[in-house]
């Protein structure tokens, strides 16, 4: 988060991926990931983050 408040993407990106890697389930990451690039101006970059498997199944467990 600290990246991104620094206005440094790139390394915000790695730091969510390096989360991501280290707990799958955290679903925080995979919004401001997907956040991250919607601010890059890459769209379909974002998209892709929040329709990824591990997002979808925690989501599913959300809506009950």
């Amino acid at each position: 988060m600290l990246r991104f408040l620094l206005n440094d993407l790139p390394s915000a990106i790695r730091e969510y991926d390096r989360a991501i890697t280290i707990k799958p389930d955290f679903i925080t990451a995979y919004l401001h990931k997907a956040g991250t690039y919607n601010s890059m101006g890459k769209f379909d970059l974002a998209e892709k983050t929040l329709r990824r498997p591990a997002v979808d199944g925690i989501l599913a467990k959300c809506a009950g």
